[in-house]
Protein backbone atom coordinates (compact mmCIF):
# COMPACT_ATOMS: atom_id res chain seq x y z
CA UNK A 1 0.00 0.00 0.00
CA UNK A 2 2.68 2.48 0.60
CA UNK A 3 3.81 2.10 -2.95
CA UNK A 4 0.39 3.64 -4.01
CA UNK A 5 -0.62 -0.68 -5.02
CA UNK A 6 -3.83 -1.13 -4.02
CA UNK A 7 -5.39 -3.37 -6.32
CA UNK A 8 -5.21 -6.12 -3.97
CA UNK A 9 -6.45 -3.47 -0.73
CA UNK A 10 -10.22 -4.75 -1.10
CA UNK A 11 -9.74 -8.37 -1.21
CA UNK A 12 -7.28 -7.84 1.83
CA UNK A 13 -9.45 -5.38 4.14
CA UNK A 14 -12.48 -8.00 3.33
CA UNK A 15 -10.18 -10.70 4.58
CA UNK A 16 -9.18 -8.76 8.02
CA UNK A 17 -13.18 -8.02 8.30
CA UNK A 18 -14.08 -12.06 8.08
CA UNK A 19 -10.94 -12.68 10.67
CA UNK A 20 -12.86 -10.36 12.89
CA UNK A 21 -11.15 -7.15 12.58
CA UNK A 22 -13.56 -4.13 13.22
CA UNK A 23 -14.05 -1.05 11.04
CA UNK A 24 -12.33 1.39 13.96
CA UNK A 25 -8.99 -0.91 13.79
CA UNK A 26 -8.98 -0.90 10.53
CA UNK A 27 -9.35 2.86 10.31
CA UNK A 28 -6.33 2.64 12.98
CA UNK A 29 -4.16 0.36 10.56
CA UNK A 30 -4.94 2.60 7.67
CA UNK A 31 -4.64 5.84 9.11
CA UNK A 32 -0.95 4.84 10.58
CA UNK A 33 -0.15 3.61 6.74
CA UNK A 34 -1.26 7.27 5.54
CA UNK A 35 1.40 9.06 6.80
CA UNK A 36 3.68 7.10 4.15
CA UNK A 37 1.89 7.87 1.68
CA UNK A 38 1.66 10.98 -0.35
CA UNK A 39 -0.62 13.11 -2.25
CA UNK A 40 -3.61 11.81 -3.97
CA UNK A 41 -2.39 7.55 -3.05
CA UNK A 42 -3.99 8.81 0.40
CA UNK A 43 -7.41 8.66 -0.71
CA UNK A 44 -7.82 5.11 -2.45
CA UNK A 45 -6.92 3.13 0.71
CA UNK A 46 -9.64 4.96 2.54
CA UNK A 47 -12.33 4.68 -0.49
CA UNK A 48 -11.97 0.91 -0.52
CA UNK A 49 -12.35 1.16 3.10
CA UNK A 50 -15.56 3.07 3.29
CA UNK A 51 -16.50 0.30 0.51
CA UNK A 52 -15.87 -2.02 2.58
CA UNK A 53 -18.46 -1.40 5.52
Amino acid sequence: MTGGNTEQLGFHLNKAKENGLTEEELVEVITHLLSMLVGQKQCQPLWLLNNCF
